[in-house]
Formats: C-alpha cells, structure tokens, sequence
C-alpha cells in the first residue's frame, strides 16, 4: 500500500535501491566463493606438485631397480661358474628324468597285465585298502613322537595336585625347582632351577631344602639323565622322596 502511494519517480527509486543492494549482495557471495577457490587452489597445487615429483621419483626408482637386476642376472648367467652350475643341474636333472621314466615304464610294463585280470572296481578297493593300510603304518611309526604332544591328564586334577605338592613346602624353604614348575615357586627367595642345587643368589650358596620336578615335563632326550640324577640324590641320603603324583616328584634334603 505504501509503495502504490508513491509517485512514479519514488516507484523507479525504491527499485533501483533494491536492485543494487541484491547486486551488492551478489557482488560479496561472489568475492568471498572466489577467496574460497583462492585458497583451495594454493593448498592444492603445492600437493599435487608433491604427488607428480614423488610419482616421477618413485617411477625412476623401479625403473633403474629392474634395469639393475637385468643386468646382474644377466652377468650371473653368463659367468663361468654360473653355467657349469646350470649345466651340472641340468644333466643331473636329465639323468634322474631318465631313470624314473625307465623306472615307470617297468613298473607299467609289470603292472598292466594284473590291471587287465583284475575287475575295476576291485582294483580301487584293492588300491583304496592299501592306502589305508599304508597311512596306519606310518601312524604306528610316528605314534611314539605324537604322544609327547596327547594330553595324558585331565589339566584340573594335575593342576591341584601339583598344588598340593607345592603346598607342602615351607614359605621360607629353598626350593630346586623344574623348568615348568619355576613360575609356580618364583616368589620365593631362595630358589633354583633343576638339575642345579644351590642357590646362586644367596650370599653363601646352599644345598635347597627341597626338590620339585616334573618327570612328565623333562625333553625326551633329557629324561633318562634326569632320572639318574633323581635316583643319585635318593640313594646317596641326601634327600628323602616326600610325595610323587602324576609323574611330579617332591623330595626332601634329610637333616644331618
């Protein structure tokens, strides 16, 4: 209503005012959008020229890296004592290539006339049973090492019971103690580990009071030495075997 009010003249002026203050807006959008692009364009030129130099460098690299490596490979294949080693391997390989083919064609020449006489389905029971038999023998073979790594116990009652074997020795005792059953002892003062007697920490080294090993825990290779040694400490006096569970012997050093 106010606008209808004015003369033609005020009309044209109050639009013209509004026209350029819409331009000034425009004019201050578009300058800041271009400080904007400013400002994207000086962070991203520096990054791109480090990416195309590092591109270029690492392209090099490979380049004269492969170039190196042909040419030691080359040098290698042309020495002397490269091709006498190729030549060696080579006629060896041709020899034993020579042998099992000849080695197979016998084994061929024997075999064919008893795959014709023997149906084929018995032929694969007969190759299916063999193969069993065969995968039975080496299981007997092997079964003496593959039961170092069965369990032999239920891990909770020999667990209590090397507890209670533990607990059977005085806080303050010192204490020759197997490599696996160390942690179980190792905040005790005075302490060793078996086959060693004596407490290497202690201002005037002793024999330990008391020994705890785990026969089951010994490396077969060392099992038999140490059950001499077990034997040597009962049989001389020294010590007395207090408890024995599950394979984990307690001795006692006997008073003198």
């Amino acid at each position: 209503m106010a606008l209808d009010a004015l003369s033609p003249a005020g009309k044209i002026g109050v639009e013209n005012t509004a026209k350029v203050g819409a331009l000034s807006t425009v004019a201050t959008q578009a300058k800041d959008g271009a400080t904007t692009l400013v400002w994207r364009q000086s962070i991203a030129l520096p990054l791109t020229s480090i990416y195309q130099h590092s591109t270029t460098t690492l392209n090099a690299w490979i380049t004269a890296s492969i170039s190196l490596m042909k040419r030691i490979l080359d040098r290698v294949q042309k020495s002397p004592a490269s091709m006498r080693v190729s030549a060696i391997t080579q006629a060896r390989w041709t020899s034993l290539a020579r042998v099992f083919s000849r080695k197979w064609q016998q084994f061929s020449e024997r075999m064919e006339p008893l795959a014709r006489t023997i149906p084929l389905l018995r032929l694969q029971w007969i190759t299916l049973v063999w193969v069993i038999a065969m995968a039975a023998l080496n299981l007997a073979v092997i079964s003496p090492i593959l039961g170092n790594f069965w369990a032999d116990h239920i891990p909770a009652t020999r667990e209590q019971n090397i507890q209670r074997l533990l607990s059977m020795i005085p806080a303050d005792a010192s204490i020759s103690a197997g490599s696996n059953l160390n942690p179980h002892v190792s905040e005790r003062q005075h302490l060793a580990v078996f086959p060693s007697l004596s407490d290497s920490n202690a201002d005037t080294p002793d024999i330990v009071q008391y020994i705890i090993v785990d026969l089951n825990a010994v490396f077969p290779e060392d099992r038999v030495s140490t059950d001499n040694e077990i034997n040597h400490l009962l049989l001389s006096g020294q010590y007395k075997e207090l408890a024995r569970t599950e394979g984990v012997v307690l001795l006692a050093r006997n008073s003198t």
